[in-house]
């Protein structure tokens, strides 16, 4: 009996969300298959660069084209499996895929795997002589 008293004085206090750090946490809202979370904000969401605008843009103008468009279409993915989207996602898709973005970023070389031709050819010799050593 004193259990049961116990219990019903017991108050439930929700958790404080983090105030400090508002900027920096964002919480994910629970669905019917996964818990709500807090993860990380991204700063591109607040600061996009100019390449990020330009996709953003490019999928809204690919969306706002395809609206009203209703039911379902079967796309063939990436592995060659069948899928079954909504006909705007299929639509967009197709719009937007093969399209580039941002440009090519250079490809760099490091320093490391720059080898100098002669250098190999001085090991190699050692190692041969290491061998006839051994031998």
């Amino acid at each position: 009996m004193s259990s049961v008293k116990a219990m019903e004085t017991t108050a439930v206090v929700p958790l404080p969300t983090p105030t400090s750090i508002d900027v920096e946490l964002e919480y994910v809202q629970p669905t019917k298959t996964r818990k709500g979370y807090w993860r990380r904000r991204s700063f591109a969401r607040d600061l996009p660069s100019v390449h990020q605008r330009r996709a953003r843009v490019l999928f809204a103008r690919s969306a706002y084209g395809q609206r009203g468009d209703f039911g379902k279409a079967e796309v063939v993915g990436k592995d060659g499996k069948v899928k079954v989207l909504p006909k705007t996602a299929g639509a967009i898709q197709d719009n937007m895929k093969g399209i580039k973005i941002a440009p090519e970023k250079p490809r760099v070389i490091s320093d490391y795997a720059v080898i100098d031709l002669e250098a190999i050819r001085k090991i190699a010799e050692v190692l041969r002589e290491i061998k006839e050593l051994g031998t």
